[in-house]
């Protein structure tokens, strides 16, 4: 993955704070992202672990108040959740491959033509 956060926030329907022309190269949980990553704050308990994070973005929704952090750019959505879980599937789709069979219970009810 390598999106500018421009492409991200257009992805999103959402706002940027900061500089939109950051590379994301990673999605990552708010602990454990580092640079190029994005993140995501969904619950203001965790607000504290924004600063310490060494994620380059974070996508948070218009409450969280973003002036005394230095060195980040954030995409402000109505949901970070959902927008987060939308980028993973991004740049992570998860593609389901069913094997093609019929099962030995299969049966055709009686009076079916």
């Amino acid at each position: 993955m390598k999106k500018t956060l421009k492409e991200i926030a257009n992805f999103l329907n959402g706002k940027i704070i900061g500089d939109d022309d950051v590379v994301i190269t990673g999605v990552s949980g708010i602990k454990e992202a580092k640079k190029g990553d994005i993140t995501f704050l969904a619950n203001s308990r965790y607000a504290c672990l924004v600063s310490e994070s060494k994620a380059s973005a974070v996508i948070i929704d218009k409450d969280f108040n973003t002036k005394n952090i230095k060195g980040k750019s954030f995409v402000v959505v109505e949901n970070p959740s959902l927008g987060f879980a939308e980028l993973v599937e991004l740049v992570a789709p998860v593609h389901v491959k069913y094997e093609k069979s019929i099962s030995d219970r299969s049966f055709i009810a009686e009076g079916v033509h």
